[in-house]
């Protein structure tokens, strides 16, 4: 049971990159941000914290599945928008 020896591992991985897409995010702002790319690396970064957070809840360390589900849970909302206004703005 190697998952219940790296729980905590596993939910600091999962806050880490929540705070990886926030720095993403303050750097690739502006007018010419490649929204496109912005997508892609906050839907990546999400699903992927998502998935430490569930692999920490398996080890039972409740606090960092629900920090983690939540964090990443903005992120993965945050880039939801972005998607629909490069829809609406025919990016």
């Amino acid at each position: 049971m190697k998952v219940k020896q790296n729980g905590h591992i596993l939910g600091s991985l999962s806050v880490l990159t929540v705070v990886i897409s926030f720095i993403f995010f303050l750097v690739e702002r502006g007018p010419d941000a490649n929204i496109s790319l912005g997508i892609t690396v906050l839907t990546t970064l999400g699903i992927l914290g998502v998935i430490f957070a569930v692999l920490a809840g398996i080890a039972r360390k409740w606090g960092w599945l629900a920090a983690g589900v939540m964090g990443n849970g903005v992120v993965l909302v945050f880039a939801y928008l972005l998607w629909i206004a490069a829809g609406i703005g025919g990016v």
